[in-house]
């Protein structure tokens, strides 16, 4: 009996041994999925010049660029190939008005697609847009407002599946 005893105490200690390095090892390593869906590998496509507006060349790739490489969930693939998704998108409207002397107010209007890269679906249509008031120079202003959209549609780019 007291054989008996022993051996189910050993048992017990084993099992909570095993069960104890298993959930430490599990917290320690995400599982895979997890990992790859944390880091969504994301290829810039292409982008036309905003229209009437000189010097805008890249300003709206560089916009979603520079918000795409801070974005958490998101990882810049240089390569469409290894992508996941390629993002593209235009500007929609800009508008310049005088609110008051000596300032200005730009607002614009972004539309941006995220679409497979293999194959081309449409996955997700966004919509961003911001305002800038204030009294410096209207190429400044722009940029800003461009920015400004951007980030505001894809703030919610890590729920496209």
């Amino acid at each position: 009996m007291r054989s008996l005893s022993r051996v189910l105490v050993v048992s017990c200690a084993l099992v909570g041994l095993f069960a104890g390095t298993a959930s430490l090892d599990a917290q320690s390593r995400p599982h895979a999925r997890q990992v790859a869906s944390a880091h969504t590998a994301i290829a810039i496509g292409d982008f036309a010049p905003i229209q009437g507006q000189a010097g805008s060349d890249n300003e709206l790739e560089q916009a979603i660029r520079s918000a795409l490489s801070t974005h958490p969930s998101v990882t810049l693939s240089p390569d469409r190939t290894r992508a996941r998704f390629i993002v593209t998108g235009s500007v929609v409207e800009l508008s310049h008005h005088l609110v008051a002397q000596g300032e200005r107010e730009v607002r614009c209007r972004v539309s941006i697609v995220v679409a497979d890269a293999r194959g081309g679906s449409v996955r997700a249509m966004l919509e961003g847009r911001a305002g800038v008031r204030g009294g410096g120079t209207e190429e400044a202003m722009r940029r800003s407002a461009v920015r400004g959209a951007v980030a505001s549609a894809l703030r919610s780019i890590a729920q496209v599946r």
